[in-house]
């Protein structure tokens, strides 16, 4: 090797001139391309807090629901607080829908045979309470799966609801006296803590629409924004109490010992 050059990895001998340090030149741009991709993919790995949804998205933020006031099919009171506890799917619709609904709830059933989502509950809001008393939305909502359940209520009531939701509803006059309800085609999962993690917009194709909710599983655990985040309240994430810090009279004696032993030295 002459004063000129430099021999990289024992082998190849570059003129001086096309190093910058000792490292080639040419070489620079394609390992900060290397280490700004690198750099990428961290971040978004590190920034990913919920899974990657294909049919929905999922929210960056949990979104609370706030509160409402409604009857469940057996005639009970259920509010905001009757949403917690487990994870939920939510759709707002009504009995006498002749297409979009019953096409919906039967693929909320199919995506729901899973083992790892068959505990997400689906939830009817009807928008029609004038005709969805709680026994014909009992019967309609059983029909696709007997864990299914329906609310009802007034229309102010429903109103509050659908608004906190961001769904659209208007009564649609029809020839003769009869009438129809247009309404969001929009399926909302809450988690087990009873705020909205994301939602879902038509086409509902039961195959993704399955296995979005199998990656969304492990997130839907109250309070849970990742399956690796605590939960907080003093556990684990295995649901385990945490462990306390025991602290023990004699060590800190001792300590205190030896401290005053050092300071009279």
């Amino acid at each position: 090797m002459t004063e000129d050059s430099v021999t990289l990895c024992g082998k190849v001998s570059v003129p001086r001139s096309m190093t910058r340090g000792g490292t080639p030149v040419l070489l620079l741009p394609a390992a900060v391309l290397r280490a700004a991709l690198g750099g990428y993919w961290l971040a978004q790995q590190l920034d990913r807090t919920g899974p990657r949804l294909t049919s929905g998205s999922w929210l960056p933020q949990p979104k609370a629901v706030g509160d409402f006031l409604l009857t469940d099919t057996l005639g009970r009171t259920f509010t905001r607080a009757s949403l917690a506890g487990e994870p939920s799917l939510v759709f707002f619709g009504f009995t006498h829908c002749p297409d979009v609904c019953p096409a919906t709830l039967l693929k909320l059933a199919q995506a729901r045979k899973a083992p790892e989502v068959a505990a997400v509950r689906v939830v009817l809001v009807s928008v029609d309470p004038q005709r969805d008393t709680p026994t014909a939305l009992g019967m309609y909502v059983h029909a696709f799966g007997p864990t299914f359940l329906g609310l009802t209520g007034d229309t102010q009531s429903i109103g509050r609801m659908a608004a906190d939701f961001n769904v659209a509803v208007s009564r649609v006059e029809l020839p003769g006296g009869a009438y129809t309800m247009d309404h969001s085609e929009v399926v909302f999962l809450l988690h087990a803590g009873a705020r909205i993690v994301a939602v879902f917009t038509p086409p509902f194709e039961v195959r993704s629409f399955a296995a979005d909710l199998r990656r969304a599983a492990p997130y839907l655990a109250s309070g849970m924004r990742s399956p690796h985040e605590r939960p907080g309240n003093g556990t684990n994430v295995s649901g385990l109490p945490r462990r306390r810090r025991v602290r023990y009279p004699l060590r800190a004696q001792l300590r205190t010992h030896f401290k005053q032993g050092r300071s009279r030295g």
